[in-house]
């Protein structure tokens, strides 16, 4: 069982959307300048063995990472990956290809471990990992039609009224 988060996670988020985000004391519930803060936290450990908490924001790029991974290019289009299941753990994601990203680091795509649908939101998180001990994520709104899907849709619909 996972300690509680308070144990995880120490200190304030140091990014807002991308931008640094700079908190005038401890006490503040928002960074200057006001908005949420939005971050993912990877917890790896074991009880009685220790955990580490990886904080995931956007910083500057698409994905969400660590403050020490953080890339201004950091994806590649899903579609430029040949064959996903060879960098993927179990089965490859299950996105919208057309539209995906798959994180990079140092250039390199990232191999995937899995997603979970984000509560209370359209949108599904995809967690890559790279050894030793990198993450990074992508989010996707999978209820969102696709530009493809669009004009699949539109043609079907033309043929329909013929």
């Amino acid at each position: 069982m996972l300690p509680p988060i308070e144990e995880l996670v120490r200190g304030k988020p140091d990014s807002l959307f991308g931008l640094r985000a700079e908190w005038p004391d401890d006490e503040e519930p928002v960074p200057e300048g006001g908005g949420w803060v939005a971050e993912y936290i990877v917890a790896r450990g074991a009880p009685g063995q220790g955990w580490t908490a990886h904080r995931l924001m956007q910083r500057g790029g698409i994905a969400w990472s660590t403050e020490s991974e953080a890339e201004r290019a950091d994806t590649l289009p899903a579609r430029e990956i040949r064959d996903p299941s060879s960098i993927s753990l179990g089965d490859p994601p299950r996105w919208k290809k057309s539209e995906a990203r798959r994180p990079t680091l140092g250039g390199e795509p990232m191999t995937f471990v899995g997603e979970v649908p984000e509560p209370g939101s359209a949108e599904t998180i995809f967690l890559f990992w790279r050894r030793p001990d990198s993450f990074k994520a992508w989010t996707q709104d999978l209820g969102a039609q696709t530009a493809e899907e669009h004009y699949a849709l539109e043609e079907r619909l033309n043929d329909e009224l013929r």
